[in-house]
């Protein structure tokens, strides 16, 4: 495995698509370890509860598009800017993050 040292830049990168792979129902979140669960938490943790569980408002699409996130690249990675364009867009058309 290469091994990435603080401050690389990518030689290249391709946009992820965000389309699920398994086509069976969807029942919850993917579990976080502990160190993106503390992130996800310290993220929404300005909102009520009611607000979050809400999916037709913006933080809790935010906090749904953060966790899909982190559930796929972990608390250590950085988060393109265009993974999270493009994820919010699938969000939007109403594909449930958890669901890619």
């Amino acid at each position: 495995m290469p091994v990435i040292t603080a401050g690389q830049l990518s030689l290249f990168s391709i946009p992820r698509t965000w389309r699920r792979e398994y086509l069976g129902p969807v029942l919850a979140l993917p579990p976080l370890p502990a160190p993106a669960q503390e992130l996800l938490d310290t993220f929404t943790s300005a909102y009520p509860r009611a607000q979050l569980a809400d999916k037709r408002n913006v933080p809790s699409g935010a906090a749904l598009v953060l966790h899909t996130l982190l559930a796929r690249l972990g608390p250590h990675a950085p988060i393109p800017e265009r993974d999270i364009r493009s994820l919010a867009g699938t969000v939007a058309a109403g594909v449930p993050p958890h669901a890619v």
